[in-house]
């Protein structure tokens, strides 16, 4: 009996949606991994967050930034440990460790696909790193770094992930121009804002609100998977089919983008024939949302 209950548990633990996560974050940390080393480390340009601190040192001492990307993020990933959401911290983990390393195997990799043409690749190495960060966010994760100081500062003064980030990166930004000059610092800045945009696209962020409203037969059980397990708020609007005449419950909640991917699995679970309908919201202010800087 014991055996069998061993087994289900393995079972639960390792589902067909998680190794498609897992293969999924490998994929976008090796994207971002090439990126860096095939387009921004031959001119001396700087990715952003501990990745972009790792290079700065790497340009100094010569050795991989792969192994300073792993050195720095254990310490956060320890200090964030309460901060973080079990699944996503796992990701995460995940993330950063196959970060340093394809960092590392794909160092020099830039002598077999070199671009003579700085511009161009400032233009290839933040779309492409901004794709590579993009599906591991899709997949509830993150490769460490900033977005763990970020979660960690959210959490205690509730100022926005963007927000720190963009500061952070900033400050990367200035430290690297000392390496380099004005025109290097330029071209960091237009690869990190085509990061951005080329991230945006893939996944919508991991900070950004949604307003959701979910029609479903079975209301009860939806309203306190997103009560309990979400910790976000329920209202419960009176609703009635135009052509059917039917009344029923519709669930209205404003939950973020990561909650919102982990809400869209359970619900369809829930009741697969659950009508979703998802909008996106500018800003929310008032219980359990702080204000926006």
């Amino acid at each position: 009996m014991k055996s069998n209950n061993e087994n289900c548990g393995k079972t639960q633990l390792i589902t067909k949606d998680r190794i498609v996560r897992v293969m999924l974050v490998l994929l976008g940390t090796f994207i971002y991994s090439i990126s860096v080393n095939v387009f921004l480390t031959p001119y001396k340009l700087i990715p952003g967050g501990v990745t972009g601190v790792a290079t700065i040192i790497e340009y100094i001492s010569g050795i991989p930034s792969g192994v300073f990307v792993f050195l720095m993020n254990v310490p956060l990933f320890i200090a964030g440990i309460k901060s973080l959401d079990k699944e996503f911290g796992i990701f995460s983990i995940i993330g950063m460790m196959s970060m340093s390393l394809f960092l590392i195997l794909t160092k020099g990799i830039s002598k077999y696909f070199f671009l003579d043409d700085v511009f161009l690749s400032t233009l290839c190495g933040g779309i492409f790193c901004g794709i590579g960060m993009g599906i591991v966010f899709r997949c509830r994760a993150s490769e460490g770094g900033t977005d763990i100081v970020s979660v960690i500062i959210r959490k205690k003064y509730g100022i926005k992930i963007s927000t720190v980030t963009f500061v952070l990166n900033l400050c990367i930004v200035l430290a690297g121009t000392f390496l380099g000059d004005i025109k290097t610092a330029i071209y960091t800045i237009i690869s990190m804002y085509l990061k951005s945009i080329a991230l945006d696209k893939i996944s919508v962020g991991i900070d950004n609100k949604k307003l959701v409203f979910v029609i479903t037969n079975k209301p009860e059980e939806v309203k306190n998977f997103i009560l309990k397990k979400l910790g976000r708020g329920v209202t419960l609007l009176n609703g009635q089919g135009a052509y059917t005449g039917e009344s029923k419950q519709v669930i209205y909640s404003v939950m973020s983008t990561s909650q919102l991917a982990r809400g869209r699995e359970y619900i369809r679970r829930i009741d697969n024939r659950a009508v979703i309908t998802i909008m996106d919201v500018a800003e929310v202010e008032g219980k359990g949302f702080r204000k926006n800087l």
